[in-house]
């Protein structure tokens, strides 16, 4: 068996647009058991899914996965699809990350003393200790989302 392949930072983000299979007159109970299954095992493995409706013509279904081994995200593709139950009809795979646009410790201790005109220092370094917390926080968040 292939070994897990984890990113150095962020998470995968796989999305996949499906369309049920129509010339299967009626699925089983059993394949669609199956399809719980394989996303509830995904869940216990320490990713996370989030099934949708598509609205339009291109798919019915849309499922995004999030964690962090990348080949149990193309496990869970592989095997959500020899179901039988779907066809692919679209996909996109990325990585979470910072943000390169956050503001540093510099740009806030800026933003402190021109836009709200503090000039005290310990009321900088105050107000810097809680930002620098929220943005641990914040970037936390982004590299490791919580999906609803």
């Amino acid at each position: 068996m292939a070994e897990s392949v984890i990113p150095s930072e962020g998470w995968g983000v796989l999305h996949l647009f499906l369309k049920v299979a129509r010339s299967m007159s009626r699925p089983e109970s059993s394949t669609a058991a199956e399809v719980l299954a394989l996303s509830d095992a995904l869940v216990a493995d320490g990713h996370q899914s989030v099934w949708f409706p598509v609205l339009g013509h291109k798919a019915d279904l849309g499922v995004m996965v999030v964690g962090p081994d990348l080949l149990r995200l193309q496990q869970f593709q592989n095997k959500i699809l020899e179901t039988g139950l779907f066809t692919l009809e679209w996909s996109y795979f990325s990585l979470t990350e910072g943000s390169e646009y956050m503001s540093s410790v510099d740009d806030e201790r800026r933003r402190l003393s021109e836009e709200e005109g503090i000039t005290d220092a310990a009321e900088i370094e105050t107000r810097l200790t809680v930002w620098s917390d929220r943005m641990v926080h914040y970037r936390e968040q982004r590299i490791h989302p919580k999906l609803p």
